[in-house]
C-alpha cells in the first residue's frame, strides 16, 4: 500500500509474483507525464515469480564519459546534483503488463526523493561520474550525500564476471599493501579525491572494480582483523561496503562531457 521511495540516483529493481508457470510479461517504468520511459520483458519461473530485474540504472544518471548521451529531456543527466533538481518530489509508476502490451496487471506509484546517505562512484575530478578512462587518465573516487563516512577503505581490484562470495581483495595498485587505502577527513555532500593517478610512461587497460568499505572509526582495525580482509557483497553490520567498475580503455575517445 502507498507509494514506493527510491532514493534519486539509486537504481530500481523490480520483480512480480502470481503470474503463469512459465509465462511473459512486460515491465513498464512511467514518467510523470505518462511517458513509457523502460521497459523489461521477462519470462516467470516455475513459481510463476518474475525475478528481481535492472529497470532502471541509477534513476538516469549517465555520468560525463565522452559518450555518455546525457539528454534531460529524456531523463538521462550528467551528475547525481542534476537529477536531484529535476526528480526530486515526482511521483512515476511501474507497471506489470501482460505479454499482449496493454492488459495492464499491476500498478505501484513510486515517489523520487534526495538520498539520504551517501553513494561512492569513479569520476572525474570535478564529481562526474566517469565508467570509461583512457589508459594514462587520472581516476577519482568520490563520494557524494548527506552522510560521508568518517573513514573509508578503498580497494582497486580486477574485476571478473562473477563475484565469489567471500571475495578475497587483490589490490592492484603497486604504490599500496594488501590493506588498500584508508581515507579519512571526508565532507558532504560532495567529496572527490584521486584514487588512481595516471601515468604515461605506464599506460594500463582492462576492467577494474573499486571496492569501498565504510568502517566505525574506533573499531576499524579489529574489523579488518576478523574478516581478514574478505568481503562479502552483502555484509552485516558495523561493515559496510559497494563496488564501483571502471574500464581502462587502450584507446581516447576524446575529452570527457561537462
Amino acid at each position: 500500500g502507498g507509494d514506493g521511495r527510491l532514493a534519486i540516483g539509486d537504481s530500481l529493481r523490480v520483480g512480480a509474483k502470481g503470474l503463469p508457470p512459465g509465462g511473459a510479461a512486460d515491465l513498464r517504468l512511467i514518467d510523470p507525464l505518462g511517458a513509457p520511459i523502460a521497459e523489461l520483458r521477462l519470462r516467470a519461473d516455475a513459481q510463476g515469480d518474475l525475478p528481481l530485474d535492472l529497470l532502471w540504472w541509477r534513476t538516469g544518471v549517465v555520468g560525463c564519459d565522452c559518450r555518455s548521451g546525457a539528454d534531460k529531456a529524456s531523463h538521462r543527466f550528467s551528475t547525481f546534483e542534476e537529477a536531484e533538481w529535476a526528480l526530486s518530489g515526482t511521483r512515476w509508476t511501474v507497471e506489470l503488463v501482460a505479454a499482449d502490451g496493454a492488459t495492464v496487471l499491476a500498478r505501484r506509484a513510486l515517489l523520487l526523493e534526495p538520498t539520504r546517505d551517501f553513494r561512492v562512484y569513479a569520476s572525474d575530478p570535478f564529481g562526474c561520474p566517469r565508467h570509461d578512462f583512457a589508459p594514462a587518465e587520472d581516476v577519482y573516487l568520490t563520494f557524494h550525500g548527506p552522510r560521508a563516512p568518517r573513514i573509508a577503505r578503498v580497494f582497486l581490484v580486477p574485476d571478473r564476471p562473477a563475484w565469489v562470495e567471500p571475495m578475497p581483495l587483490a589490490e592492484v595498485r603497486p604504490y599500496l599493501d594488501t590493506d588498500g587505502e584508508v581515507i579519512q577527513g571526508l565532507f558532504g555532500p560532495l567529496a572527490t579525491y584521486l584514487a588512481w593517478p595516471g601515468d604515461p610512461k605506464a599506460p594500463r587497460a582492462g576492467y577494474f572494480a573499486f571496492v569501498v568499505r565504510t568502517e566505525d572509526v574506533e573499531n576499524a582495525e579489529a574489523i579488518l582483523e576478523i574478516t581478514d580482509h574478505r568481503l562479502a557483497h552483502l555484509p552485516a553490520d558495523p561493515l559496510k561496503s559497494t563496488e564501483e567498475g571502471i574500464r581502462i580503455n587502450d584507446w581516447d575517445c576524446g575529452p570527457p562531457r561537462h
